[in-house]
């Protein structure tokens, strides 16, 4: 076996330090030594060099201890080291996120998509990316750092394997941004990101080491997170539970489930069954509370149907959670206890979750993943609190 050298000590315990202070600064000196059981002489040297690097600013003092003595220097991530930016690029819509590397959001933006090609998508992204960069608060030590991009389909090693619901038109979207802005680009499934967000961003406890997001949009999908890690199986199609077979259609083709129960597939059945062409999320919100009978049926259809995805995923993947990331279900307060009903008629017995945030689950799991990416973080968990 190899020896670990002195250096890979060295730099292993700046990462824990670093880590430690994200996750729970303001914090002390004294304190992170303590958290970490490192000596106080090495991890006071280790904050003097990220505070001259520029990852650490003092915030103030703390209160001392009851035996009295000096209040100890309290110290954060400074929000001014650097900024990432992170995209969903859904079907209908593109959205954008510019946050932190400590998670703070600085900037957010939701603009068209559906219908136009991934050549004009993507010169509208770089195009928008291009005026923040204008803007007096990108004045920071690095500037941009790092840039996420959410793809409704399958990813493998930065590359779009299959994306059934737009073109990519063979256009290598990493290379493109990478040549633009000469920073690291990931690529990433948009459900893997909701699974990051609930990972980093929401206060599950010890779920957060095995939790499964299921995204519901345009299609289905699950973002599989084992150990505290994204699972994407051996090409990245892990969690594509949309494309599952439920039953052969007259003409004796399968069925996909998510031409049943997407929120698009809902949606189209909602507008059928009400002869409303114009119906939208919100309403199917404030109709619901009104008690109207045929929408209830088209929605307890769609609660059986995600009862039974919610419990083949339980049944293969064992989570201690699954979170239910959709603006369908979250406009209806009573859906989530529905398919929680559902899931335990059919034996299923799991926390049922509604993801905190429908409009950036996508674009905050992207800041995470570049975070940890920009910051060398490798398997390390970090805690983002101030989006």
């Amino acid at each position: 076996m190899a020896e670990i050298s002195k250096n890979d000590v060295r730099k292993n315990n700046e990462k824990n330090v670093l880590q430690a202070v994200i996750n729970t600064g303001p914090t002390s000196r004294s304190q992170v030594a303590k958290d970490l059981k490192l000596n106080k002489v090495t991890v006071s040297d280790i904050f003097s060099q990220l505070i001259e690097a520029g990852y650490l600013k003092e915030v103030g003092t703390g209160t001392g201890s009851q035996a009295g003595g000096r209040k100890p220097t309290l110290y954060r991530f400074d929000e001014r080291f650097g900024y990432v930016i992170s995209f969903d690029l859904g079907f209908h819509a593109t959205d954008m996120i510019v946050s932190t590397l400590d998670g703070q959001v600085l900037h957010s933006d939701n603009f068209w998509g559906e219908g136009a090609a991934i050549s004009k998508r993507l010169a509208v992204m770089l195009a928008k990316i291009e005026a923040y960069q204008r803007q007096p608060v990108t004045k920071t030590r690095h500037g941009l750092m790092g840039l996420t991009i959410g793809i409704h389909g399958i990813v493998n090693h930065n590359r779009i394997l299959d994306s059934p619901f737009f073109s990519t038109e063979n256009v290598d979207i990493a290379a493109y941004f990478q040549e633009a802005l000469k920073v690291p680009v990931f690529l990433e499934n948009e459900a893997n990101l909701a699974a990051l967000y609930a990972r980093d961003f929401t206060q599950l406890a010890a779920a957060q080491q095995d939790l499964v997001a299921l995204s519901i949009h345009k299609g289905i999908g699950a973002g599989v997170v084992i150990n505290g890690q994204l699972f994407r199986g051996a090409q990245g199609g892990a969690g594509e539970v949309g494309r599952t077979f439920v039953e052969l259609a007259p003409n004796g083709e399968p069925v996909k489930i998510e031409a049943l129960c997407s929120e698009d597939a809902v949606m189209a059945q909602l507008r059928k069954t009400l002869h409303e062409p114009s119906l939208t999320e919100e309403e199917v919100g404030s109709r619901m509370v009104a008690g109207d009978a045929k929408m209830q049926q088209v929605l307890d259809r769609f609660a059986t149907r995600l009862a039974m995805v919610i419990h083949n995923l339980v049944a293969s993947y064992d989570p201690k959670v699954v979170v239910i990331n959709s603006k369908l279900v979250a406009q209806n307060s009573a859906m989530l206890a529905a398919i929680a009903r559902e899931v335990q008629r059919f034996g299923g017995h799991v926390r049922l979750s509604l993801c905190q945030d429908v409009d950036h689950a996508v674009t905050l799991g992207g800041t995470a993943l570049i975070v940890h990416q920009v910051l060398g973080m490798g398997r390390r968990q970090l805690r983002f609190r101030n989006h």
